[in-house]
């Protein structure tokens, strides 16, 4: 199906493959998705076999919540109740509680919302629907990094809007397809992995989703995490010891994975200080030119 899944637009082009999955990107709005596109079935199975990360907070990762937490305390200062929709371990809502909202969240592993559950956060284990938590209402809701994995944003977005209390907040957070470090890396983008990632957004395609299923937009930018700048010096510097027509290759993945991972990503590594400290230095400048992440702050109309 070449037709965009945001704007309709029948022109969508193949533009890299990544493993058995061809990249589609919309010439409209620049929307892009895999094809084959993963079914419900090959979703389920892959998500069912995940092995999850555990439950590790950092304080580069706790300072980017305090901020958008502060920032929708801003934007709602009356909101009492805030539901985060792939909730996970309830990082985000262990702040939002420590600035006064009622935690609600919702999570499809059982370990992570049992794990969330046990913070104190209300939870709910399963898909988001317009009748979890008896059908109550919302006055904030967080969809941080979700909006990539789901096979329908805009049977989603409509969820939410319906979730959400009249005038309250959205925020939506996701890999940005137009970033550098997309243009750069192209199929080697970290965050083009499908059947995980199988919904890829610019600033444009987002605007249009979320425009058009009952939401106002307050504010929408590009970001780039120090870690993001990090992994892109390490891509750069392998294109030293190959050949640049090479680097796209399907099949190279791998290759390139664990040349990242024993150069930069050790931190016995005597480059990895160096680097890092370069990575925070240049991540205002990358996102200058197109950040790797979208923020976005939305209310409902």
């Amino acid at each position: 199906m070449n037709r965009c899944r945001m704007c309709g637009c029948s022109d969508a082009r193949n533009i890299f493959q990544v493993g058995p999955y061809s990249i589609l990107r919309c010439p409209a709005c620049g929307f892009g998705w895999p094809m084959p596109f993963p079914t419900v079935e090959e979703l389920s199975a892959f998500y069912t076999g995940c092995q999850h990360a555990a439950a590790v907070e950092d304080s580069v990762n706790t300072a980017e919540r305090q901020r958008v937490a502060a920032r929708m305390r801003e934007l709602a200062p009356e909101a009492c109740s805030v539901l985060d929709v792939g909730c996970g371990f309830g990082h985000y809502l262990d702040i939002a509680r420590e600035i006064g909202f009622e935690t609600y969240g919702v999570d499809i592993d059982e370990g992570r919302a049992s794990y969330a559950s046990a913070r104190g956060h209300k939870i709910h284990c399963g898909e988001v629907t317009t009748s979890i938590f008896d059908g109550r209402r919302f006055d904030c809701i967080i969809l941080n990094h979700v909006i990539e994995h789901v096979p329908d944003p805009i049977v989603l977005l409509h969820c939410l809007r319906d979730l959400l209390a009249p005038g309250g907040l959205l925020f939506i957070a996701c890999p940005n397809f137009a970033g550098l470090h997309a243009r750069i890396t192209k199929g080697h983008f970290h965050h083009i992995c499908p059947p995980e990632h199988i919904c890829y957004f610019t600033s444009t395609s987002l605007r249009r989703a979320v425009g058009t299923t009952g939401f106002s937009e307050i504010a929408l930018e590009t970001t780039t995490h120090p870690l993001q700048v990090k992994h892109l010096l390490a891509f750069l510097s392998y294109l030293r010891f190959i050949k640049p027509r090479e680097y796209h290759v399907p099949g190279n993945e791998a290759i390139v994975q664990r040349f990242v991972d024993r150069r930069f990503s050790s931190l016995r590594s005597p480059a990895y200080a160096a680097v890092l400290l370069l990575s925070r230095w240049l991540a205002p400048i990358v996102t200058v030119l197109g950040g790797d992440h979208i923020e976005s702050y939305w209310r409902r109309v």
